[in-house]
């Protein structure tokens, strides 16, 4: 029973130490003086110190005699320990609570201090492995130094670029790692230590492997306090293969220049406008003029106005498909005449601006054999059409391309009706026979019956 009283009277200091009070007297349940002062971290209550029993003055006797009683304890000995309890005045006590607050409150901050640099100690290891991770993990080449160029700590990236394998680095030093390492460059390392920070965008890096690569860095210094340098840094990120593309693509820009500009078919860059950005110098000999003197010239003006309107109806084509033609049209000589011409193009983009490029044939010499070829059939149609037997010429399907009038007459049908014509269908009672024969032979051993 005095067990729960006890219980109950710590639980009721507590309480009171909880609304905020420097410390509280109280007299408990079993007669007793009890003292509590809160133990306060950071401004949170978070402990009590207890302090007692004792008594202000000198105990009843009756009052604990029948406490012993009530509770069966013997008499004689409860009051005996009843004696041994002391007798405080208030004002000693008081002193005795200074005393105790300010031990606490001292234990209090020594402790907040010493959480404070725990956390803070956990904060500088979470934040080093963090720092470590993700330069580790960087999809950037990084290389973090000390001041005697020991490594401590480098990204995946930065030992495939050196090939370095997968070897653990840190606490190595640099300069172990790569012993043929150049007197320039432990000169910049050694300005970098004192304070500045050097770049290259285009440089030359020996590898390892014995391999020179061609590398874009930068080293800076880090600082460990404000004016105390701890080592340095290297961003870094091998550019070989750029480099090379590069010297690549000018070879080919090289290369397709000179077939460019010795291509036997005419090619010309034009703005949207018309403007002749660059044209070779076979366009330019199709219209009779020096590259320079087409240069200076417009689209349109090479082109004779009768063609304009067809002109714009491919210009709205090539803005809709992206390409034109294959088309025929005829450019303006120098000289006057007019050159025919075979075009096709496609839009292309150069710089985020559009420009048309075009192939140019000059069909003139073709024009005149399609133009003699014409002639020299219209002159054998009227050869045809003057004898006497009947004349047709068919192709390889058996159709009739050519039936002269003589023809049309002995077979009793219009020339256009026989035109297109198979044969074996306007004389299907000759199949089998020997001109039937006699024509599939011609046909498949290529003579004469």
């Amino acid at each position: 029973g005095t067990a729960k009283k006890c219980t109950a009277s710590d639980t009721v200091l507590a309480g009171k130490m909880a609304t905020g009070e420097k410390y509280h007297y109280y007299k408990c349940l079993n007669g007793l003086v009890d003292v509590a002062v809160p133990v306060i971290i950071n401004g949170e209550h978070i402990a009590n110190l207890f302090s007692g029993q004792f008594f202000f003055e000198e105990p009843s006797i009756e009052y604990f005699r029948k406490q012993a009683k009530e509770y069966g304890f013997n008499e004689d000995h409860y009051l005996e320990a009843l004696g041994k309890v002391p007798v405080v005045s208030k004002e000693k006590v008081i002193k005795a609570m200074d005393f105790l607050l300010k031990m606490t409150q001292l234990i209090s901050d020594i402790s907040f201090q010493k959480l404070e640099q725990m956390e803070l100690n956990e904060i500088i290891t979470k934040n080093e492995r963090i720092l470590k991770l993700f330069v580790e993990h960087s999809p950037a080449s990084i290389a973090m130094f000390d001041n005697n160029m020991r490594y401590l700590v480098t990204s995946r990236r930065f030992r495939i670029d050196y090939n370095l394998g997968e070897q653990d680095l840190s606490g190595k030093c640099h300069y172990d790692i790569f012993p043929e390492l150049s007197e320039k460059w432990k000169g910049i390392y050694k300005r970098c230590l004192a304070g500045e920070t050097i770049s290259n965008s285009n440089d030359k890096f020996p590898g390892t492997d014995g391999k020179v690569d061609w590398v874009r860095w930068e080293i800076r210094p880090w600082y460990e306090s404000e004016n105390n340098i701890g080592g340095i840094i290297l961003y870094s990120e091998v550019i070989t293969e750029q480099v090379e593309n590069h010297q690549a693509l000018k070879e080919s820009e090289n290369y397709n220049r000179t077939l460019f500009e010795q291509s036997t078919i005419g090619l010309a860059l034009a703005s949207l406008d018309g403007r002749l950005v660059d044209i070779n110098s076979t366009f330019a000999r199709i219209i009779g003029r020096t590259v320079e003197a087409t240069r200076a010239l417009s689209y349109w003006e090479i082109t004779p106005e009768k063609y304009k309107e067809k002109e714009q109806e491919q210009l709205d084509s090539l803005t809709k498909t992206g390409k034109y033609g294959p088309y025929e049209k005829e450019y303006i000589h120098k000289d006057g005449h007019l050159v025919p011409v075979r075009l096709q193009g496609l839009i292309i983009e150069r710089n985020g601006e559009k420009f048309i490029w075009s192939s140019v044939e000059d069909i003139s010499e073709r024009r005149k054999a399609e133009l003699e070829l014409i002639a020299a059939k219209e002159k054998l149609s009227g050869i045809l059409e003057r004898i006497s037997d009947g004349f047709g010429s068919l192709d390889r399907d058996w159709n009739y391309t050519y039936v002269n009038e003589k023809l049309a007459q002995n077979v009793g049908k219009k020339r256009e009706e026989l035109l297109g014509q198979n044969i074996w269908k306007v004389f299907p009672q000759a199949i089998g026979t020997q001109v039937h024969k006699a024509y599939l032979r011609a046909m498949e051993e290529q003579v004469a019956i």
